[in-house]
């Protein structure tokens, strides 16, 4: 999908709406199969990266219109993308903006400015007009990647059809949906791999492999996650 500005990394699957169903039994469309760029190999010097799960690097996300989703299966899906994340190396930090600030006077978090390692995630309740096929989320990329200027979005109509097509639990979906596009807002629009969560076609044992949190960035797209979440934190 293309837009005006800054771009979105999916575009609609060109096929009529008889292939369109017959492909939602057995993939999901999360976007372009392109390679990631040769960023993945970048080091910084005098950085020093946390073993899988520890949580010396962080990012938020501000998560609007959390109501669309029922409150125990956003929690789930947020854990499934939360331990894929983790094992890349990377906390996340998840911010209900529906919930009231605190007390005390204290401002909203989504009230707040953003930091560099701050992204909004919208979840819809209407399907974009430009989001077509099987496409369940999204992320818009500014160019150069520049800090907080990216944001990603999720169909969840589009979340529970895949999860009624292919019989699985909808919080598997959107967890694995909320981490692939949670790697695009980190390692950019072209940074598709054959296998593992940044697979442009999420199937079935892919689900299953989130469910058992075994869904994972390949070890040089968790490498590259590191490195910019790094860079953003040190800002």
């Amino acid at each position: 999908m293309e837009v005006r500005g800054p771009a979105a990394h999916n575009r609609p699957i060109r096929t009529n709406a008889w292939r369109r169903r017959a492909t939602l039994r057995t993939i999901v469309f999360l976007g372009l199969a392109l390679a990631c760029p040769a960023a993945a190999n970048v080091r910084l010097s005098g950085v020093r990266f946390p073993m899988r799960g520890t949580a010396s690097l962080r990012i938020t996300m501000r998560v609007v219109n959390s109501s669309v989703v029922p409150v125990k299966r956003l929690a789930q899906a947020e854990t499934i993308a939360g331990q894929i994340l983790g094992d890349a190396g990377v906390e996340v930090i998840w911010v209900d903006c529906a919930k009231e600030a605190p007390a005390g006077g204290t401002a909203h978090r989504c009230a707040q400015d953003r930091g560099p390692a701050e992204f909004w995630l919208h979840l819809l309740t209407r399907d974009p007009s430009n989001l077509h096929g099987d496409v369940t989320g999204f992320a818009v990329l500014p160019p150069l990647l520049r800090d907080g200027d990216g944001y990603a979005g999720v169909s969840y109509s589009m979340v529970e059809a895949a999860a009624r097509s292919l019989d699985v639990e909808a919080s598997y979906v959107l967890g694995a949906t909320l981490a692939h596009e949670i790697g695009h807002l980190l390692l950019g629009a072209r940074c598709h791999s054959p296998s593992g969560v940044m697979s442009p076609r999420l199937r079935l044992e892919q689900f299953r492999r989130a469910a058992r949190g075994e869904l994972r960035f390949t070890p040089g797209q968790a490498g590259q996650i590191r490195v910019e979440v790094a860079r953003r934190m040190a800002r």
